[in-house]
């Protein structure tokens, strides 16, 4: 069985850690982002955040989606 790679530090930093409500990160098409981008901008840890999702958009044929670092697609 294959493990996960351990989760990098500054994901653990992140505001949105643990959060419940996921959803605001990625809403229905035509949806606003308002609160996400909220706790985008108090976050310490969002360049790290936005970096990660360059590399992971780079790397895969699903496109963006969602919220990562304060920004959207």
């Amino acid at each position: 069985m294959m493990s996960l790679p351990p989760v990098p530090e500054w994901m653990r930093a992140a505001e949105c850690a643990g959060s419940a409500r996921v959803a605001e990160f990625f809403p229905d098409a035509g949806g606003r982002f308002t609160e996400a981008r909220e706790q985008c901008a108090r976050c310490t840890v969002s360049a790290e955040c936005l970096a990660a999702a360059m590399v992971e958009e780079l790397n895969s044929l699903g496109g963006r989606h969602g919220m990562r670092g304060g920004l959207t697609p």
